[in-house]
């Protein structure tokens, strides 16, 4: 998700100066603010919210929102002061509350001062974010969504400021950044919530299906974890459907619904052709039904698309390996000399042709996610080794499986 600061959209703080029959302390404060003295601005107007006379008015609020803006504008008294901009947002908001049909500034939209501030605590919060103060960064972007929610048909100075940026902004990104902050804060149901309403919002980003699928299945609810991947299916380009389909994949591979699981397998690839953990996945799946013929199809495929990638190559010799052991099993199994001596070299013929695959893999580069494939390959050569009377590479192997 690219961040987008909406500084160039914004002008200097959007003062005003009527003129109207003012009580004492908003006088003052009136008086401070259109001599820029904000500090002293701000402690008239906050005598004025105490006093019972001036403490609904529209103005009273409106002065103190343009006080505390007005202080969040200049850089030294901002340091005395670091909630301004959030007491600016608070005052704004109380005075188009009071005064939602713009009785008090006829000549203006009494609405346009807290949308100018909606946009600066955007990009306060964006800041905080990028510095990882995410407790900050919540604060203010509950601070901006709470701003822009009152601001009514007003709402469209802010959705065009987040038009303007290249690409443009989707207004719902303040939740996808507040979930980002509830999960760095470990406030799971918060973050559950605001990917539930995202997701409710089709909101085109696989994070939010894949993240709430993964509270889902914290607790226990995996219906509700396929059904919302499944919603994700429904809402995401095709471009953004593979990593919900692996997903969904693995789901249904720790719920043994391997038939099940392949068609996913299948569906991902063609919407993620190039993506190799989806090629050995979708092998091995064949491979445990025994459709051995499928599975080595999908490892050549993956082969072709990196020749050395170690669980690709490995697997088609596991592949193998499983095929000479049906064999050997029939050939134990025969009753007749024939059919057992012909079983025998089937398998031997076949675990000469996986040794190869598999020492072959041997040779190529591995990581740390490779180390399940790697002790299956020390196994299965152990074996065929043990089995084609090479009891030296046999033991070789073995030792190297019970290193791991």
């Amino acid at each position: 998700m690219k961040k987008h600061y909406l500084l160039g959209l914004l002008a200097a703080a959007c003062l005003s100066q009527p003129v109207f029959a003012q009580n004492s302390k908003v006088t003052t404060a009136w008086g401070y603010i259109n001599s820029k003295d904000y500090d002293k601005a701000r402690d008239a107007i906050n005598a004025a919210i105490l006093n019972d006379a001036t403490k609904n008015e529209p103005k009273t609020w409106f002065y103190r929102g343009e006080a505390y803006q007005g202080i969040y504008a200049d850089p030294k008294m901002k340091l005395t002061e670091p909630n301004a901009l959030k007491e600016a947002a608070i005052s704004y908001r109380k005075a188009v509350l009071l005064d939602p049909n713009n009785k008090f500034f006829q000549a203006k939209d009494n609405k346009d001062n807290l949308a100018v501030v909606a946009l600066l605590l955007f990009n306060d919060a964006l800041a905080a974010y990028d510095a990882k103060k995410y407790a900050d960064a919540m604060d203010k972007f509950e601070y901006f969504d709470s701003s822009y929610n009152v601001l009514g048909t007003s709402k469209k100075k802010i959705d065009d400021a987040f038009a303007g940026t290249k690409p443009p902004t989707d207004i719902r990104e303040v939740k996808l950044y507040m979930a980002g902050c509830a999960i760095n804060l470990d406030q799971k149901d918060k973050a559950k919530k605001l990917f539930e309403e995202l997701a409710d919002s089709k909101f085109p980003n696989r994070g939010v299906y894949i993240n709430l699928s993964k509270y889902y299945l914290v607790d226990k609810d995996t219906a509700k974890a396929l059904a919302v991947l499944d919603k994700g299916m429904g809402a995401l380009p095709d471009d953004m459907k593979a990593g919900v389909l692996i997903e969904k994949l693995k789901i249904l591979v720790r719920q043994g619904k391997n038939k099940e699981a392949i068609v996913v397998a299948e569906d991902a690839i063609a919407h993620d052709q190039k993506n190799i953990s989806l090629y050995n996945a979708l092998a091995k799946m064949y491979g445990e039904q025994k459709l051995y013929d499928k599975s080595l199809e999908v490892y050549n495929k993956g082969a072709a698309i990196d020749p050395k990638n170690f669980g690709i190559a490995s697997g088609l010799g596991i592949i193998k390996f499983n095929q000479g052991v049906d064999k050997y099993n029939l050939s134990v199994n025969s009753k007749a000399m024939a059919d057992q001596d012909k079983y025998l070299k089937e398998a031997r013929d076949i675990w000469k042709d996986a040794v190869k695959d598999l020492e072959n893999a041997l040779n190529l580069p591995r990581t740390k996610a490779d180390n399940d494939d790697l002790r299956s390959t020390y196994d299965a050569l152990s074996q065929m080794y043990y089995k084609l009377n090479d009891p030296t590479n046999g033991k070789k192997y073995r030792d190297l499986y019970k290193s791991l």
